[in-house]
């Protein structure tokens, strides 16, 4: 009887056992063009506890953003993959986006993972305005376009046919438009359509890219 209650009390005491979830990372940070519409990740884990886990629901703090799993109890020893896209549409500068994992283990019921992906425009100009002054002389002022190689100028379009432009390719990935009022004797505001097409890793392109605008202003 004194080995039976013995036994008991150990058995009262004994530590409980958990699974547990490691993760490979649990930051993601990259950088890519605004021209590139989504980007796939992926974190991988290992369940390094002694108990199985399984993960109940997985989401995001974003809409953008959509995480998925294969499966959903990992035995002990069992490795995994999250896989994600992060949706850049309509998106530029730092986005920052929070994957939260919850379990059935009472030690690690939620888990957070993190991306932080700097959207960066595929095009920038300087500047991106023109201004003259009513009645001042009609000169050309210069733009200077520079890409970061996902996509290439094609052409540009004035929309007003009081303003003209012109294109030049410029070493490297860079142009350069040259713009000028045909007259400067009343105010107007107008636009020179940049027209693109975006470039793949291997140099081909063809493909029609995002349209950008510079900015012409008489005032």
């Amino acid at each position: 009887m004194k080995f039976s209650g013995i036994a008991v009390l150990l058995f009262a005491f004994a530590a409980p056992v958990f699974g547990d979830l490691e993760f490979d990372k649990y930051l993601i940070e990259d950088a890519i063009s605004e021209d590139v519409s989504a980007y796939d990740f992926k974190f991988e884990f290992r369940n390094t506890g002694d108990a199985p886990v399984e993960i109940k629901d997985i989401h995001s703090s974003c809409g953008c953003t959509v995480a998925t799993l294969d499966e959903k109890v990992f035995q002990p020893g069992r490795t995994g993959t999250i896989n994600g896209t992060f949706s850049s549409e309509g998106k530029s500068g730092l986005q920052e986006v929070r994957v939260i994992l919850k379990t059935d283990n009472i030690g690690q019921s939620s888990i957070d993972l993190f991306l932080k992906i700097d959207v960066r425009k595929a095009l920038t100009a300087n500047p991106f305005l023109a201004l003259w002054r009513v009645g001042a002389p009609a000169s050309a002022k210069e733009f200077v376009l520079e890409s970061d190689g996902t996509v290439k100028v094609t052409g540009i379009e004035s929309r007003s046919e009081n303003f003209h432009a012109e294109l030049e390719r410029l070493p490297g990935n860079k142009y350069l438009i040259k713009a000028a009022p045909v007259s400067t004797e009343k105010a107007e505001r107008t636009l020179v359509k940049i027209l693109t097409e975006k470039v793949a890793p291997n140099g081909e392109s063809g493909i029609p890219g995002k349209d950008y605008l510079v900015h012409l202003l008489i005032k």
